[in-house]
């Protein structure tokens, strides 16, 4: 079975990211997958492009606060996933119910693990209705917090 938390290793948690606005997050959020070592510098600017041009596609804000940006490309090498939950809200193009965003799972992998992607954002979505697990990744305050959160969830929704 498909746990998202093997896809949240070291560094992809992010606590109080500071974003003016969505392409500014969309940028800012690939950098901690950098400084994890998971992505050189040419795959953070491809990805953050794809997300971008991804975004003017269709807002993946959901609602709630949340934004759930993916995109898959090949100079990623395996799918991922990171969480930031941002210092600010900020509006987040046409979400359905025009909250700010505040919290944004990035989803990202290889092109050819688009399957998988389907799965994971599937997943996500579910585990969203969640209401108890969304204020605790809100109400977080290490990154290790975040990730017991998530495999506490998972639990509960075996």
């Amino acid at each position: 079975m498909l746990r998202l938390s093997e896809l949240l290793d070291a560094g992809a948690v992010v606590l109080d990211l500071q974003a003016q606005d969505v392409p500014d997050l969309l940028h800012r959020v690939v950098e901690p997958l950098v400084t994890a070592g998971r992505l050189d510098a040419e795959a953070a600017e491809g990805l953050a492009k794809a997300l971008l041009e991804r975004e003017l596609q269709g807002c993946t804000g959901v609602g709630l606060g949340v934004a759930l940006p993916h995109a898959y490309v090949d100079q990623v090498p395996t799918p991922m996933m990171l969480i930031a939950r941002l210092a600010t809200p900020i509006a987040y193009g046409q979400c359905p119910d025009g909250k700010p965003v505040d919290l944004v799972f990035l989803l990202t992998g290889p092109d050819s693990a688009k399957r998988t992607h389907v799965k994971v954002l599937a997943k996500l979505v579910r585990l969203l209705h969640d209401g108890a697990w969304v204020e605790a990744l809100r109400a977080a305050t290490s990154p290790d917090t975040v990730r017991e959160a998530m495999q506490a969830v998972e639990a509960r929704h075996a």
